[in-house]
């Protein structure tokens, strides 16, 4: 642990509201610059105790089948990108952590894994998402942000001529999608 860490865990702390998952502990939304000046805009940062246990469930749980717990030990170590907390120089809020009270209100999966729904600005303006699994960190059209959000609909899109409706499969129908996004570790954060 460094001075470092520390004030980046205080920022997070005093900054982000925090999100809760059910199997992976408690993680906040944030973005951040690396070491070297890169800019990684959507960030998980979390305490690492929850996944551990997980992983190390999962591990025992298939140890006698090796064709499961290759896929389980795969899941763990090569699917998710992580980046080391010492290699973060500097955090600040994520434009694409839609707050979960907005997040709360997509509901279900509109079709089997696909979840389609429609958020509805401020100026009055209808624009389509969608995401396979991902709720963590959305897209956003140019010049919006997350506050401009007054309603969403969900199981909507946005048809190719601009009006709102119940999904339906077409082929040219624009979604923001969810941002692929790094998870990043500290033991300052709390578990749960």
């Amino acid at each position: 642990m460094s001075k470092h860490e520390s004030e980046i865990v205080n920022f997070l702390k005093e900054n982000v509201t925090p999100m809760k998952t059910v199997s992976y502990g408690t993680f906040y939304r944030a973005s951040a610059y690396l070491t070297d000046g890169t800019y990684l805009p959507c960030v998980m940062f979390g305490n690492p105790s929850e996944i551990i246990s997980l992983a190390s469930r999962r591990f025992a749980e298939t140890a006698k089948n090796a064709y499961e717990h290759r896929g389980v030990v795969e899941s763990f170590v090569a699917k998710n990108s992580t980046v080391p907390i010492y290699n973060i120089s500097k955090v600040e809020l994520s434009p694409y952590a839609w707050p979960e009270e907005t997040l709360r209100e997509i509901r279900g999966e509109t079709t089997m894994g696909w979840t389609a729904f429609t958020a509805k600005m401020r100026d009055g303006k209808v624009f389509g998402f969608g995401t396979r699994f991902n709720f963590e960190f959305f897209d956003l059209p140019q010049g919006y942000s997350y506050e401009d959000i007054v309603k969403i609909n969900s199981g909507k899109i946005v048809d190719p001529t601009g009006v709102e409706r119940d999904f339906t499969y077409y082929g040219d129908v624009h979604y923001y999608r969810d941002r692929p996004f790094f998870y990043s570790y500290s033991d300052l954060l709390p578990e749960k």
